[in-house]
């Protein structure tokens, strides 16, 4: 099936609310989270900017709670903080062709503060934001991907000038079309929904077997824009 943004999105809302408990939607929010962390880490190759292994270490925490509920409100506020701290800024200086990962990355230190959010207790909303935000990672990704392909700084420089154009605004739309339809974007959708699936299965007290959904989070390692850690 190939979904429209509106149908997923109301899908999504619709299976979150079903799960039989919060610790079930913690599952699902941490393995969102496994998808996106490579992202980070290939920002930091590109960049030599960022912790990826401190990011690593806040969801290695994160993943032990679900199970154990350790975690003080002191200590899931410090790795919300953290990853916060760890998320690239806007004005960033940073190589023109390390724009595709920027807001991939972001996007993967919001997953952490969602995880530590929803920890905390602070409603469902953040897994429906994680959710979605994996969504928006890969199409983010694949619209700078077509704007940079084939581009030379001067190239790219020179689009940017024209930002303020008819023109400019008419490609972006394409561009932004045409990164919905990437087959990636599917791909998300169906592994989200394939992890509620197998969430919906798990009997309410059964903590170690939510534990285990990490084991089916990624593309075979791979995150959802195809990067490993």
């Amino acid at each position: 099936m190939e979904w429209k943004y509106s149908e997923y999105q109301s899908c999504l809302e619709l299976k979150l609310a079903q799960l039989p408990s919060a610790p079930h939607r913690s599952a699902f929010i941490l393995s969102c989270c496994e998808r996106q962390l490579p992202n980070y880490a290939a920002f930091q190759r590109r960049t030599g900017i960022g912790d990826s292994e401190e990011l690593a270490v806040a969801l290695e925490q994160l993943w032990d709670n679900l199970s154990s509920d350790i975690l003080s409100k002191k200590e899931l506020t410090h790795l919300r903080e953290k990853a916060f701290d760890l998320a690239p800024r806007d004005d960033l200086p940073t190589a023109w062709t390390a724009l595709p990962t920027v807001g991939a990355a972001i996007y993967a230190c919001s997953g952490i503060m969602d995880a530590a959010n929803f920890a905390l207790k602070k409603g469902n909303q953040s897994a429906i934001r994680c959710g979605l935000n994996a969504y928006e990672t890969v199409k983010e990704h694949a619209y700078w991907e077509s704007v940079l392909r084939d581009q030379t700084i001067e190239g790219y420089e020179h689009w940017l000038s024209r930002r303020n154009t008819a023109e400019f605004t008419e490609r972006t739309k394409e561009l932004a079309n045409s990164a919905a339809d990437d087959p990636r974007t599917q791909r998300e959708i169906n592994k989200q929904f394939e992890i509620l699936r197998q969430l919906q299965d798990i009997p309410q007290d059964d903590l170690l077997a939510l534990t285990k959904i990490r084991e089916v989070s990624t593309f075979g390692g791979m995150s959802n824009l195809g990067y490993a850690r």
